[in-house]
């Protein structure tokens, strides 16, 4: 299975560059491969890069992102580092409790429905998908 994550990976970094979900994604993959084959040092490397991208693209409350580090927590207690997941537990339910806080009424934003109960995030993002054109629920990939 490596090889295929590498071959993959090559190729969406020719077609679409590095900064894309697609991207993100099989080095995500290519490190659980390398995480189930005990290889820790490459699997560390490139949970750490897709990461990056998953930070990068989506920010840090988009549930890519969450699942990445969920992943990259189990990683670590899986290769006996469970002190180094605790923190990164700690994050995700911060993350969590502060995305699902819905705006306060006293200050609404423009587009905001009454009764709508969406998150900051949320909110946010459809002002500046409406603003950029995006019809889909994320941006396109940022080659």
């Amino acid at each position: 299975p490596e090889i295929y994550f590498l071959e993959a990976s090559v190729i969406y970094e020719r077609v679409v560059g590095k900064k894309c979900q697609e991207y993100a994604g099989t080095l995500q993959g290519l490190a659980q491969v390398y995480q189930k084959s005990s290889q820790y040092d490459q699997a560390e490397a490139s949970f750490f890069e897709a990461g990056k991208i998953w930070l990068e693209v989506f920010g840090n409350t988009h549930p890519y992102y969450l699942d990445h580090l969920d992943k990259l927590a189990e990683f670590y207690c899986e290769s006996g580092h469970c002190q180094k997941a605790e923190p990164i537990h700690l994050k995700i339910n911060n993350i969590r409790q502060i995305s699902r806080r819905p705006l306060p009424h006293h200050e609404p934003l423009e587009g905001r429905r009454p009764g709508d109960h969406g998150t900051d995030e949320q909110l946010l993002y459809k002002l500046a998908a409406k603003e950029n054109g995006y019809t889909h629920s994320f941006p396109n990939c940022a080659a």
